[in-house]
């Protein structure tokens, strides 16, 4: 602590020379503290393997809710379970995440059972242990507090959760850690209760750091520790003690996601998307030829003029408002619009067999089965594609692509690689096309001219003279896709030889397997706490990071 010291004389004696008041002195040198204190973890991407060392695998401690002792009925925990046992719905992506971690994550890992050491209250942990609260917020929900409300409104906005105003939720995150949001629940307060319950055990005062919570909107998690941290040097609010633990979303909507993944505070994982997308052909061969369409593109409505562009928080200067760093986002609607005229441009002008389909989802569609029967309309076209042209959305990660690799559809990304999953078990390069942004603004831009050309025709001189090429895209597409979808042990997936591969879930616990041994590094490393530990590491990894 010697710099601390060394750092507080000189600032003490620089106010004095100024004659300012001595708190102002302090502020500034607790400032000054935090901005040059000694990194707590190395600025690298890269985390070792969990198992680098040979020593045991990780175990999984779940926990044991009391759901009688906190208030739900016996009918109201048999429904629960109920859900979680059986498949999610088709439409339910944003919902199936947390569907699966909750059913997965036990059925994968093995079990750990505490054991307590002698003249001690607390269990002894062992150090390779993750801890689940098998208690999914919307699922829980829906059994209890939100019984009887029909699917349609619990899983409307957006698309599996609770609705939410994604905007002013951030803005009570950033002044009060999300202790009072005014418009509304964040969750339900059963689940609420679960969370106070959890709080209390010792295995949550042992290892908050290691905890994984199944979470969509995981910025909100961390904006909520930061405003308590600033304010109490403490996680108070409910939700900025979920903040502490390893979450685990689709995309978080924060600039400095990039270090909060770095630093085991985020984990990525895939949406559910239904099996019977899944393309039943397993020999690639077989496929050279027989798709008959050449490209498609899958875009969802734009709700309005008014709608914001992205549903991000990229902008330093005003973290709490929409917007986006990356321009494929800044331009999502009308890179949208873009795309359904390049493909429809490639049947018009050039012949190729191409289909932009336009699809929306409304409250109805949700408490009935015409989404399913869209969704299986689009999972035929997909699996009838040699191409899917995948622009972004609202953000930058949608069901759609994950849907569409199922299909083996080979993925024509505009979006940067970064955001999806698992790049540790996956080279989405290998098994996937990019196109710059750029070329489909400079189309529309120049369409009047002769010598404009599609962005998208060289996919049909591709299909004609490259087959090696096409066949390589999709032998890599058939061995990822079993990485991305969702099963147990094959059931339900219209695919020979289901039961004998890897799912989802399998991916799944070796990147949180990494990212907690990478917690463990900065609890080791640092003598701060461990929500202090992960916030600073954050803002060492990535420069992005907004306070």
């Amino acid at each position: 602590q010697g710099w601390r010291r060394r750092m507080m004389r000189l600032l003490l004696m620089q106010e004095q020379n100024e004659r300012r008041p001595r708190g102002v002195a302090m502020r500034r040198w607790l400032l000054a503290a935090w901005a040059i204190a000694p990194s707590v973890c190395a600025p690298q991407q890269t985390v070792p393997p969990a198992r680098a060392d040979g020593s045991e695998p990780w175990q999984l401690f779940v926990h044991n809710v009391p759901y009688r002792t906190l208030g739900v009925s016996a009918s109201a925990e048999a429904r629960y379970h109920a859900m979680i046992s059986a498949d999610p719905p088709p439409a339910h992506d944003e919902g199936g995440l947390y569907h699966e971690v909750i059913r997965e994550l036990p059925r994968i890992m093995p079990p750990y059972v505490p054991r307590r050491a002698a003249g001690q209250d607390q269990p002894a942990h062992a150090a390779r242990v993750l801890f689940l609260l098998p208690a999914s917020p919307y699922h829980l929900c829906k059994a209890t507090d939100m019984a009887d409300v029909a699917w349609g409104q619990v899983y409307a906005v957006p698309k599996g959760a609770i609705p939410l105003s994604i905007q002013r939720s951030i803005i009570d995150a950033m002044g009060n850690g999300l202790a009072n949001y005014a418009y509304g629940n964040v969750t339900c307060p059963t689940y609420e209760r679960v969370l106070k319950w959890l709080f209390a055990t010792a295995e949550w005062r042992a290892a908050p750091e290691r905890h994984v919570f199944p979470w969509v909107m995981s910025h909100l998690l961390r904006v909520s520790l930061e405003a308590d941290m600033a304010r109490y040097r403490e996680p108070r609010s409910l939700y900025a003690k979920m903040g502490q633990g390893i979450l685990v979303t689709a995309e978080d909507r924060r600039r400095d996601w990039r270090g909060a993944r770095a630093c085991g505070h985020v984990v990525l994982a895939p949406y559910y998307s239904p099996s019977f997308f899944m393309h039943p052909e397993v020999d690639m061969t077989r496929l050279q030829g027989q798709k008959p369409a050449l490209v498609v593109s899958s875009n969802v409505v734009t709700w309005g003029k008014k709608s914001p562009p992205c549903h991000r928080f990229d902008i330093p200067h005003k973290p709490q408002r929409w917007g986006c760093e990356d321009e494929r986002l800044q331009e999502a609607h009308r890179l949208r619009g873009i795309v359904s005229w390049a493909v429809n441009n490639l049947t018009k002008s050039y012949g190729a067999r191409a289909v932009a389909l336009q699809t929306y989802r409304s409250v109805q569609q949700y408490a009935s089965s015409a989404l399913e029967n869209t969704l299986r309309r689009k999972a035929e076209t997909y699996k009838a594609s040699t191409f899917c042209v995948i622009p972004a959305g609202d953000s930058a990660i949608t069901t759609r692509i994950f849907s569409i690799i199922a299909a083996l559809c080979i993925p024509v990304f505009v979006i940067d690689l970064d955001f999806l999953p698992f790049p540790s078990d996956i080279d989405w390069a290998s098994m996937s096309i990019q196109v710059p942004s750029q070329q489909f603004l400079l189309y529309q831009r120049d369409l009047n001219k002769p010598s404009t050309v599609n962005p998208l025709l060289f996919l049909q001189s591709m299909e004609r003279y490259e087959p090696d090429k096409i066949l390589r895209l999709r032998t890599n597409l058939e061995r990822a896709r079993w990485h991305l979808l969702y099963h147990q042990d094959g059931r339900g997936v219209p695919v020979q030889g289901a039961a004998a591969r890897p799912s989802a879930g399998h991916a799944l616990v070796r990147e949180l397997e990494r990212a907690a041994a990478r917690r463990l590094q900065l609890t080791s490393r640092s003598s701060m706490r461990a929500s202090g530990a992960v916030l600073n590491c954050t803002r060492r990894v990535d420069p992005a990071h907004v306070p």
